[in-house]
This record gives C-alpha cells, sequence and structure tokens, in this order.
C-alpha cells in the first residue's frame, strides 16, 4: 500500500530486503527504462483526461444549474455545492487514484524484472549485491550459494544490475 508520508519505494515489498539508498537507485533506474517512460505517458494520459472532464464540467455546470432553476427549487446553494461535487472532485480523486495506481503497477514489473533477471543460472540465488571480480575474460560474480563462476556477459546482465549505481 502505498502512503503518502513514507518513502515511494516502500510500497514496494521487494525492496524491502534492501537499504533506502539502493531502492532510490533501483526506482530511478525503473523510470528511465522504457517501461518507465511508458509509465509516464500514461500517466499523462490520464490527466489529459482529467482536462476533459473539466471542459466538460463546465459544459455541464451552466446546464444543471438551468434545470435547478427551472425546477423551482429554493435552495441552489446546497444543490450548486453537490453538483460542484459531483462534476469537479469526483473525477478528479478518481483520475488521480487510478493515474497513481497504473503508475505504480507499472513501476513494479519493471522493478520485478530488474529483479527477477539478476539470478545464478545454476541454483537461481540472487546475485544482487554481490561482490564484482575482473579477469582478462571480462567482468564474473561467484555465487555464494552454489560457488557457480559466471561472467556477466554469458548470463546477459551488466555491472550496474548488480551494484546499481
Amino acid at each position: 500500500m502505498r502512503l503518502v508520508s513514507q518513502n515511494i519505494w516502500r510500497a514496494f515489498p521487494e525492496l524491502d530486503q534492501f537499504d533506502d539508498d539502493i531502492c532510490l537507485r533501483y526506482l530511478q533506474r525503473a523510470r528511465q527504462s522504457r517501461a518507465g517512460h511508458r509509465a509516464r505517458r500514461m500517466l499523462l494520459g490520464w490527466c489529459l483526461l482529467l482536462l476533459l472532464v473539466y471542459v466538460g464540467s463546465m459544459f455541464a455546470l451552466p446546464k444543471a444549474l438551468l434545470l435547478v432553476e427551472s425546477a423551482g427549487i429554493d435552495d441552489q446553494s446546497s444543490i450548486f455545492t453537490w453538483i460542484f461535487m459531483t462534476l469537479f472532485l469526483g473525477p478528479l480523486f478518481v483520475v488521480l487514484v487510478v493515474g497513481l495506481r497504473i503508475s505504480d503497477r507499472l513501476t513494479r514489473s519493471v522493478l520485478l524484472k530488474q529483479l527477477n533477471n539478476v539470478v545464478c543460472i545454476r541454483c537461481e540465488y540472487s546475485l544482487i549485491g554481490l561482490e564484482i571480480h575482473e579477469i582478462e575474460s571480462g567482468i564474473k560474480v561467484v555465487c555464494p550459494e552454489c560457488g557457480e563462476s559466471m561472467l556477466l556477459v554469458d548470463i546477459g546482465i551488466s555491472e550496474t544490475d548488480i551494484n546499481p549505481v
């Protein structure tokens, strides 16, 4: 669950095992990825939808007030408040909540891809945060679980996947 008073990465239980600095780096990499750009475009689309709802509300509000006037209702202030809440604040709340939910889901999927791809090829132990060794044939990492020595090029990951910078 995402709380406004907490850091955004605490909304993702996948990052609970890491300290705040590492979490921030993973989140920055997720936002810089192609899927992160897609999340921002989707959020922009939701903001444009909100703008269209507001523009439509501006045209609907005078017509709604004319209907109230023609119905002969004397207490127009309470009706106006109800119409304002329905046409303006309701869509704002829905669009913001749905937009944040979509953004969080896309960010979570990018984070999961980052974390799930950095595993040992033999035992699937997480290689995140392990020491990297440079040798003449490339850069390697040794799995502490099974002892498998792997070149990063062979398993398709980079140094920043193991230790985000």
